[in-house]
């Protein structure tokens, strides 16, 4: 027996790969779009990269990737009564393994978004093939438009949408992040909105107007982020735009750099760029209803500098800097009231109730919660901390001309409203 137990192990580890799928049988799924089918309930639009052609280049463009010669992506659609059942009827007439590991976004049509997502929410979560941490949208209109616009910059949709995500202050939800926020209490899932949006390509690059690059210019269809979707329940209610989706990602500490504006007391305007945001939600239980505090906390630089103010005067700066924490509390305030008005408690406020007093929710607050959100009182603080003034502080043109002072005791203009620029708020005329 002693002698056979070598022979058994050898055996057992040179048994090989039995169940492998060699990478010429796999098919990379790269996007996902689900609609409303026409004749059944789920159409599901996949997007497969198609290894032959990537990095392919046109044949005399200087170079350049021609879209219309070397597409990347293929494109495949079934409908079906279940996601699964619609998966099956697209890998029967696909030659390859489908496989999910690669997918860079997904996205969910209006439509099927106004219906519910609750159904494919939980598929896409227990697929054991689809990633929790893929980044899910909302389109305005039709999903499967967004996998065939034609982006010029980058080769796919997907690169697209993924640099965007990565740039644009949105809330950021994912196949996990809105599984998880469809089971709890006091929050509502929310999603950036993608569109697609008409965008002159440049000429030769239409597809079938040849002439090395004589042709006239044709529309092509980018991709654009353009604020969020709000959810009650599982079922999208509304689109909010690009300044209350800020809003609602600075709430819940996800967001990225963020441009305000202010407006100094004697003219012009200061930009402040906000690198670091960070927010600090308290809700105190109080009757008649619960009062929210926020905190926002933020360290930036100050950019352009019309209001030719001296910020080489610490007592400019730190005066400017109050602006800035005016302007961002009112900002903020703005469009949370914005998102109130829909109803949908998209920040969270109810699961900061009741990850504080548990039993006072469900004995209360709960019940009513949809009825007392949008009345509630919030009251928005921030802290600015002004770290960089900029390479050249002082005003560029003729030395002669005096730089200005923050007047003490003066507020400076906050616009009600934050597109808008307020009355002195215009360069300063000499």
């Amino acid at each position: 027996m002693r002698r056979l137990a070598p022979l058994l192990l050898v055996a057992l580890l040179a048994g090989g790969c039995w169940d492998r799928t060699e990478v010429n049988d796999i098919a990379l799924v790269t996007a996902m779009a689900i609609d409303v089918g026409s004749e059944h309930p789920y159409r599901l639009s996949l997007q497969i990269i198609l290894p032959q052609l990537v990095g392919a280049r046109s044949p005399g463009g200087g170079g350049g990737s021609s879209p219309s010669q070397a597409q990347q992506v293929a494109i495949v659609g079934r409908e079906g009564r279940s996601l699964m059942e619609a998966v099956d009827s697209i890998q029967r007439e696909v030659s390859r393994w489908l496989r999910f590991g690669h997918t860079s976004f997904i996205v969910l049509g209006e439509e099927l978004a106004r219906r519910g997502i609750t159904d494919v929410i939980g598929f896409l979560a227990t697929h054991r093939d689809v990633r929790l941490r893929t980044p899910v949208y909302v389109a305005e209109g039709d999903g499967l438009a967004v996998l065939k616009a034609q982006p010029l910059l980058e080769g796919t949709p997907g690169e697209v949408v993924e640099e965007l995500g990565s740039m644009q202050n949105l809330p950021r939800a994912t196949v996990g992040s809105v599984a998880d926020e469809l089971g709890r209490e006091g929050i509502e899932p929310v999603m950036a909105r993608i569109s697609t949006t008409p965008a002159l390509s440049p000429a030769g690059f239409d597809g079938g107007g040849g002439g090395g690059g004589q042709g006239a210019a044709s529309t092509r269809l980018e991709l654009r982020l353009t604020g969020a979707g709000l959810f009650q329940g599982d079922r999208l209610v509304d689109f909010v735009g690009p300044q209350e989706a800020m809003a609602i990602a600075w709430v819940r500490n996800r967001t990225l750099e963020s441009l305000f504006t202010v407006f100094p007391p004697e003219g012009g305007l200061v930009t402040f760029n906000a690198l670091r945001l960070r927010s600090r939600l308290e809700v105190v239980p109080v009757d008649p209803r619960p009062q929210v505090r926020i905190h926002l906390t933020t360290i930036g630089e100050l950019l352009e500098n019309s209001a030719r103010l001296d910020l080489t005067d610490p007592v400019v700066v730190n005066r400017l800097e109050r602006l800035v924490e005016a302007t961002v509390a009112a900002e903020i305030a703005h469009a949370i009231e914005s998102v109130q008005k829909r109803g949908t408690d998209v920040f969270g406020f109810g699961f900061a109730l009741f990850k504080r007093d548990p039993r006072a929710w469900r004995e209360r607050w709960a019940r009513e919660w949809d009825r007392v959100f949008p009345t509630l009182p919030v009251q928005v603080t921030a802290t600015v901390d002004a770290r960089r003034i900029g390479l050249v502080p002082e005003p560029v043109d003729a030395p002669e001309r005096p730089v200005r002072q923050f007047p003490p005791g003066e507020e400076g203009a906050i616009p009600q409203d934050p597109t808008q620029v307020p009355p002195g708020g215009e360069p300063p005329v000499e």
